[in-house]
């Protein structure tokens, strides 16, 4: 099966520079057999502007940084990209759709599943998240009038970060190797609609119409799903919801308690009533007979 060249788009309502080292990473030779362009897109409030950006790609790379103080991607107050990450599920398929959280100072797998448990929508919409630290991106990233990627640690005491972005690095590869083209444009996209997943609610504040450690990066999807042609496999209905998977902490149904029936519990207590009675007379007898 010959590998997939994506054009990549980078949505973010962020400036490039704060994803310039995203961009270098892309243009590594290493991704040059999978990435064909990289388009940084700026997500305004003109939605059917971003409509049209995501029609030029057929690879979205949702980008956020920590450095606006929030993690407020999705299901929170003030979440920025609630109907934007659907609508890139939508289109191009959750398997050719990630989230990359950025300049975070904690990139620990805990970290990563109370992100999932407060921001479900990003298990529902994107095949992978990404936690970037900070410490992990000076371990191999030479700054410059454009960062270049070092294949050694830039310092020693980084070693360990090191190892961990360069996993996260071909993990991304192997996304992007394995995902599964689009076509352009909204009608002719694949669009996912699992009925397995928890429905979406609505977000109050939200803009969205539609309910919508270092190794810390996760697949969110399920064997199973459609083919590029469209067609949908659905999985077994008592498969884990995505966060579930992915938190590893599902619990495991409890039979319903069954009720007394009434007149099942009258019975018992009219026997328990004749018993004590009974007792009583025996005892009263024994009484008797001691006196006699």
């Amino acid at each position: 099966m010959a590998k997939t060249s994506h054009t990549i788009g980078i949505f973010s309502r962020d400036g490039r520079d704060n994803y310039n080292w995203l961009i270098s990473l892309l243009h590594l030779i290493m991704f040059q057999g999978v990435v064909k362009n990289v388009l940084p897109k700026y997500i305004s409030n003109n939605f059917m502007e971003f409509e049209e950006n995501v029609s030029e790609c057929s690879f979205a790379i949702l980008y956020h940084t920590l450095k606006r103080g929030r993690l407020n991607i999705t299901d929170v107050t003030d979440s920025l990209y609630d109907e934007e990450l659907k609508y890139l599920c939508d289109i191009h398929g959750k398997e050719n759709v990630i989230v990359v959280a950025d300049d975070l100072t904690d990139s620990s797998d805990a970290n990563m599943r109370e992100i999932i448990k407060a921001q479900p929508s990003i298990a529902h919409h994107a095949c992978k998240l990404f936690l970037i630290s900070e410490q992990e991106k000076k371990s191999c990233i030479i700054e410059g009038s454009e960062p270049k990627w070092s294949e050694t640690p830039t310092s020693d005491s980084l070693q360990e970060e090191h190892r961990s972005i360069t996993a996260k690095r071909n993990q991304m590869k192997e996304i992007l190797a394995g995902g599964s083209p689009t076509q352009k444009g909204g009608p002719t996209g694949v669009v996912r609609n699992d009925s397995n997943l928890p429905p979406n609610n609505p977000i109050p504040g939200s803009n969205s119409p539609v309910p919508s450690s270092h190794n810390s990066s996760i697949y969110f999807r399920r064997d199973g799903q459609d083919s590029i042609t469209g067609s949908r496999r659905y999985p077994d209905p008592k498969q884990y919801t995505d966060e579930e998977a992915f938190i590893g902490s599902s619990k495991s149904a409890e039979a319903p308690k069954k009720k007394m029936d009434p007149k099942q519990k009258d019975k018992l207590i009219f026997i328990g009533i004749g018993v004590l009675i009974f007792l009583l007379i025996i005892a009263f007898i024994a009484v008797l007979a001691t006196n006699v």
